[in-house]
């Protein structure tokens, strides 16, 4: 993660040293050695005159929150310029921007005024070609016959449009504007797939579930409007694309996400070995099959679908990345490493495997190595509340409770939802035997998390303890 050479804010200044329960000074010392081009090891070696001392981790903490804060005003002046280039920056809006404290929240803020992809049914409309299109629409009872029986669109010949000296492109862009209307973006990752891990005492969360898809109904294609209300939902899409294309693998592999994300798994192996049964080498519901199966404990049938995974994409990451959790969790580490090295070496830049890979090394007693791999993860992925979360763990595991205190609340601020965190918050202030603040962090845990059975069985000790200390 490197460094800007821009000296610290005030603002920033006064808001870390709050989050960290530091002095100011501290803060702004240390933004100003770093922004001079200073390392982390050498401010916390050779300036300790400066920092009062600070160690490399609560240096590192300042580092990191100053990128953060910085990057996120870069940010949120960029999308006030292009709101306000819109037209479209009321006095409201531009308030409710700049109080925004996490990018997570800004770009949601951004979402609707977010610039669209210029597509060629964009261009379409800019050439005065939508009227065609809402033509060809409103005519499609007319031609719907003539449609069926040809079997292809009409021709200039063919269609009772006049004045129109590109007919050919016309139809084509009007084509493109149905399509556009159609688009589905769909992220084939999955989210929140937790799975307890040796180590970790609260959960592990891999970005493998699916996201939602969002759809449009088509305004300006064919034959497609007597669709919409049946799109009402992404079940409902996948059904209907079923209903009438049996043999479609995509749709039974869309269906079968759907039933995962809901953790219907029966439901979802049953689409997914359909998609499978129509096309044997469709890599993805033979990944998103493993998991499946993985899910519901049948650990060596998974494997052989991520196996075969393997065998019809050898350069698909994601199926690496599973093989090795699955290891993880039977407790070969070595075999795990192996997996997580070569989803790494297929794509540098995939942060989750770089996490896993830490996590094993820990198992593995390669504690320094683990701690490298967490940073890389970081590096990539800088508001990755696991990975910080890990790293806590290691400083832990160390008996360095405070500064793994530090690295809890920065996984918290990245995500607020994260259960396993509070729970091991919780840990590191019972280590401190600050028995209050450790009851708080386990019941945000269960607030969050009702079922988490080891924050309340650490509940129930902490209130112990504490009762006991009276």
């Amino acid at each position: 993660m490197s460094f800007e050479p821009v000296l610290p804010k005030s603002t920033y200044v006064l808001r870390i040293a709050a989050e960290l329960k530091i002095l100011p000074r501290q803060v702004e010392s240390i933004g100003v050695l770093l922004a001079e081009g200073s390392t982390v090891p050498f401010i916390a070696r050779y300036r300790k005159e400066v920092t009062g001392s600070l160690d490399e981790v609560a240096i590192t903490s300042i580092r990191d929150r100053l990128i953060q804060l910085y990057e996120l005003d870069k940010r949120r002046a960029t999308i006030l310029e292009s709101i306000h280039l819109q037209g479209k920056l009321t006095q409201e809006l531009k308030e409710r921007i700049e109080n925004v404290e996490t990018l997570a929240v800004l770009e949601d803020l951004y979402l609707p005024f977010k610039p669209k992809r210029r597509t060629r049914a964009t261009a379409a409309k800019e050439k005065g070609l939508e009227p065609l299109a809402r033509k060809i629409f409103d005519s499609v009872g007319k031609y719907k016959t003539f449609l069926t029986a040809k079997n292809s669109f009409p021709t200039q010949a063919d269609f009772p449009l006049k004045n129109l000296d590109e007919v050919g492109t016309a139809m084509a862009s009007s084509i493109d504007l149905g399509k556009a209307m159609q688009q589905r973006r769909y992220d084939d990752r999955r989210e929140e797939f937790s799975c307890h891990l040796p180590f970790q005492s609260g959960r592990l969360k891999i970005n493998l579930a699916a996201a939602a898809v969002l759809l449009f109904a088509c305004l300006l294609g064919f034959l497609t409007f007597q669709r919409n209300q049946v799109y009402v939902s992404e079940e409902a899409l996948w059904q209907d694309v079923i209903a009438k294309r049996p043999l479609n693998p995509r749709g039974h592999y869309g269906l079968g996400n759907v039933y995962f994300g809901r953790g219907e798994y029966d439901e979802a192996i049953r689409h997914y070995k359909e998609a499978l049964r129509i096309k044997p080498d469709y890599v993805k519901p033979l990944n998103d099959l493993g998991l499946a199966l993985f899910q519901q404990g049948q650990w060596a049938e998974a494997e052989a679908y991520f196996r075969e995974a393997v065998r019809v994409m050898p350069d698909f990451p994601g199926t690496y990345n599973n093989l090795g959790l699955l290891y993880t969790r039977k407790g070969k580490f070595k075999e795990a490493r192996d997996f997580f090295e070569e989803a790494i070496k297929i794509s540098p830049s995939y942060a989750e495997a770089y996490n896993h890979l830490g996590i094993v090394l820990m198992n593995m007693g390669k504690t320094d190595e683990a701690v490298k791999s967490y940073e890389k993860a970081l590096a990539i992925k800088p508001y990755y509340a696991e990975a910080r979360n890990n790293l806590g763990n290691v400083l832990a595991q160390r008996g360095q409770w405070r500064q793994a205190i530090v690295y809890y609340r920065r996984a918290l601020q990245d995500n607020p939802d994260f259960a396993g965190a509070y729970n091991n918050l919780g840990t590191a202030f019972a280590g401190l035997e600050e028995w209050p603040e450790a009851i708080a962090a386990y019941e945000t845990a269960l607030k969050i998390q009702p079922d988490f059975s080891e924050a309340k069985s650490n509940l129930k000790m902490a209130k112990g303890r504490q009762a006991a200390s009276r």
